[in-house]
């Protein structure tokens, strides 16, 4: 009987075995790079779905990008292809996808779906032929565990921007090599004997919705160099140095695990380990993140052992159908799970959206079901594994890339030029980045850059500025901003420690503080930053604001709030400016035209502010001079003893962001 003869399974749903696959490290070089493709991916499809909220709005679009994860259904389509020729046909088609998607840099929304859709059916069918037997588990752990790795490592040399958003020949190449090593693996794999040859009658769905469910704590948190950074409080080539770090310890562990045949117990108590670990990720602040995220990529490749260990052997049936469902289910829940967890600051989930990473590897536990009981040995046959020891060669190569890179950025980090000393006039400005996103959701954080260099401001307040949010793609605008323009600034969580503000400054600023405000009955945390502009006998008080955004009775009842802790921590001291997007109040006109600012319900922003003596050249009673598509959000306003000369400018409105730069100049009265 021919190889592929016997790979077909032809005997019928009755088999009793199927042949062994020698995997090897080729195999774990596969998945890994599978994997690797896949999140890269996946991070282009949330920002460019995002933008589609804007016209179908926050139930309708979840909606129609499911029919996007719903493709691995497809699958079984693909066996006809034949046991070889399924899985090269998966494997060219996933790197074919990759780099169409680096050649339309920045892609589009179509790309993005395109790409995903058959990368989720290439994972499935990659999948499905390594799963296969028990050394095929431990490749499948194996190569998750690297992927982690690989993908915080390509991330970081870039500065934390997925390199699929960067047009240009380094970016084409490192492309170009990455998906070279695809093929390369996937070729040498099935000369090894790694064909795609049907699936077990019991327990392959259970599997594939633990492992693929496990990407939504790695994505968001373990492996991402923005979540690390930003939570950490640490500078990138140190997150870097976690991330990729962490992927280095849990290679060894994950094969000693797999080695051994960690049982249901064992995985139990890791799993429960690593809920606790994941939820204090979304806890806590500072260096014990970097313990957290490292702890936590080795759970996880424990975890993996456990729950990939045993495949059962009888029946062995001819089909994918049990794993297109399993891929299916695991990559529903990955992107449900993913999107509440940013949209619950749009819409609040009756529970916070900290439970829902701890509440993916509560459901990855439900892989531990799957397994049975059964004899190591196979038709006589000991099934190779992977040994700690040699484990350690590619831990080894993540730990000299981890250092390289580390060292790297540090190398190639822009100086940040020494800081003015401040005088008037003072130039200050205020610019609500939108993540970095241009219109269609593609981000584009060298026109943001640009942007802002642009407004040649002494101080510069930002809102919106994304450290590892999903809907940015979990890429950090703010490590981005610092390691390539070298710039002195001072961040503000809000939402969490993903999204918030950031102050940029070119002359010496003192006394920096984060106020965090009172969120009542708003959506979402809101934060403003305090600081103090080091001018000569004559100190300039600085409040950066972001404040709530809908005009519902709650919001509206929170910005009050928000606006009194500000005015409280004012006190009248004199030369103050506080700037930022307020959100104010834009109500329509009764008869059109311009909107109003001031309704005669009162319930407006700025009228606290004008009340308590700010002042502004911008419009105050209808918006004549909109700074966000018709509405008058983002505002600079100064006391009486200082003068706005010449008026506020609000610019015209850039190639990034729906909200237009607002630029005052300031002098003493």
């Amino acid at each position: 009987m021919s190889a592929d003869a016997r790979a077909h399974g032809r005997a019928g749903s009755d088999q009793r075995s199927t042949p062994v696959v020698r995997s090897g490290w080729p195999t774990v070089a596969l998945v890994a790079l599978t994997v690797v493709v896949l999140l890269e991916v996946l991070r282009t499809l949330y920002p460019l779905g995002y933008a589609l909220v804007g016209s179908f709005g926050f139930i309708v679009t979840p909606v129609l990008l499911l029919g996007v994860f719903l493709s691995p259904l497809l699958a079984p389509l693909v066996r006809t292809a034949g046991p070889r020729g399924s899985l090269l046909t998966c494997v060219g088609g996933l790197a074919a996808v990759r780099l169409l998607l680096q050649l339309l840099a920045p892609p589009s929304l179509w790309a993005a779906v395109l790409a995903s859709a058959g990368s989720l059916v290439a994972v499935t069918v990659v999948l499905s032929a390594v799963l296969a037997d028990r050394a095929g588990a431990a490749a499948t752990a194996l190569g998750f565990v690297a992927a982690i790795g690989i993908d915080a490592a390509l991330k970081s040399a870039y500065a934390a921007w997925d390199r699929v958003w960067q047009p240009g020949p380094g970016p084409l190449l490192v492309t170009v090599v990455v998906l070279g090593a695809l093929l390369a693996a996937g070729w040498v794999a099935v000369g090894r004997g790694l064909v795609l040859r049907g699936e077990p009658a019991h327990g392959r769905v259970g599997r594939l919705f633990a492992l693929l469910v496990l990407l939504m704590p790695a994505m968001l948190m373990l492996q991402s160099v923005a979540y690390v950074g930003s939570s950490g409080q640490m500078e990138l080539p140190w997150a870097a140095l976690v991330t990729i770090g962490g992927a280095a310890v849990a290679l060894p562990v994950t094969a000693a695990a797999a080695a051994a045949g960690v049982g249901r117990f064992v995985g139990l108590v890791t799993g429960t380990a690593l809920v606790a670990c994941v939820w204090a990720m979304t806890s806590v602040t500072g260096p014990f993140v970097a313990v957290l995220a490292v702890v936590g990529q080795v759970l996880t490749g424990v975890l993996l052992a456990a729950v990939l260990a045993d495949e059962p052997t009888e029946p062995w049936r001819p089909g994918i159908v049990r794993s297109a469902v399993g891929s299916t289910l695991g990559f529903v829940a990955l992107f449900v799970l993913t999107l509440l967890y940013p949209f619950h600051y749009e819409m609040p989930l009756p529970v916070p959206n900290t439970v829902l990473p701890p509440l993916a590897v509560a459901l990855s536990l439900l892989g531990l079901l799957s397994r049975r009981t059964h004899k190591d040995d196979r038709n006589g046959v000991a099934e190779p594994t992977f040994s700690a020891r040699a484990a350690l060669v590619p831990a080894f190569g993540l730990l000299a890339a981890a250092l390289a890179i580390g060292a790297g950025l540090v190398l190639t980090a822009a100086r940040p030029a020494p800081l003015a000393v401040p005088a008037f006039p003072l130039t200050v400005a205020t610019f609500n980045t939108n993540q970095g996103a241009a219109a269609g959701g593609a981000l584009d954080f060298v026109a943001t850059a640009d942007q802002i260099t642009a407004l040649d401001a002494d101080v510069v307040a930002l809102q919106e500025v994304a450290r590892g949010l999903p809907l940015s793609g979990m890429n950090d605008f703010a490590a981005w901003l610092q390691h390539t323009r070298g710039t002195t600034q001072y961040y503000a969580p809000a939402a969490d420690r993903q999204f918030g503000n950031l102050l940029l400054t070119r002359v010496e600023v003192s006394d920096v503080q984060v106020l965090a405000l009172p969120q009542g009955g708003g959506s979402m945390k809101r934060s403003a930053i305090e600081a103090t502009v080091d001018v000569p006998g004559a100190p300039v008080t600085v409040f950066a604001a972001h404040l709530q955004h809908r005009n519902t009775p709650g919001s509206v009842s929170a910005r009050d709030q928000e606006l009194q802790v500000i005015l409280d921590r004012w006190a009248g001291a004199p030369r103050t400016i506080i700037l930022g997007d307020l959100n104010v109040n834009n109500q329509p006109a009764p008869n059109g035209g311009a909107k109003l600012l001031v309704g005669a319900d009162q319930a407006n922003t700025l009228q606290p502010l004008l009340d308590a003596g700010f002042t502004t050249t911008q419009p105050t009673t209808r918006c004549t001079m909109p700074t966000s598509n018709d509405n008058c959000s983002d505002y600079v306003l100064v006391t009486p003893d200082l003068s706005q000369q010449p008026p506020v400018q609000v610019l015209p409105q850039s190639t990034v962001s729906d909200h237009h730069a607002v630029v005052s100049v300031l002098v003493l009265r």
